[in-house]
């Protein structure tokens, strides 16, 4: 479990290490999905943030596991105070050509909020 923490309207890269039960997982190959939400009951469609191997997460080491999942400022410059200094729940499910799917990260990610807004 990892907890995360970004500012609100900024471009944070989030590197992490993704591991199955016997160690780094293996990326060649798979789908990623990155997804935030204010509770794990709430439906991908509700998700705070959500990002894709498509759009948003970069493999960096397929071997060793290592992506760069990259945050926009508009993922998170137009979120209502309910979202903001409070951990919401994220976690980074990964699917291979064998249509396995596992949850290879977890935590929590804290938005906080930003003082300036002139960018």
């Amino acid at each position: 479990m990892s907890d995360l923490t970004i500012r609100r309207g900024d471009d944070p890269t989030l590197d992490l290490v993704l591991a199955t039960a016997s160690g780094a997982a293996n990326l060649e190959g798979v789908d990623l999905w990155f997804t935030v939400k204010e509770n794990t009951f709430d439906s991908d469609a509700d998700a705070v943030i959500q990002k894709t191997t498509i759009s948003g997460i970069h493999v960096v080491d397929e071997a060793g596991g290592i992506v760069e999942i990259y945050i926009s400022r508009t993922d998170t410059d137009h979120l209502r105070a309910r979202y903001l200094d409070v951990p919401l729940v994220w976690d980074v499910q990964l699917k291979d050509a064998t249509e396995i799917v596992q949850t290879v990260a977890a935590g929590t990610l804290t938005i906080e909020a930003d003082v300036t807004h002139s960018t």
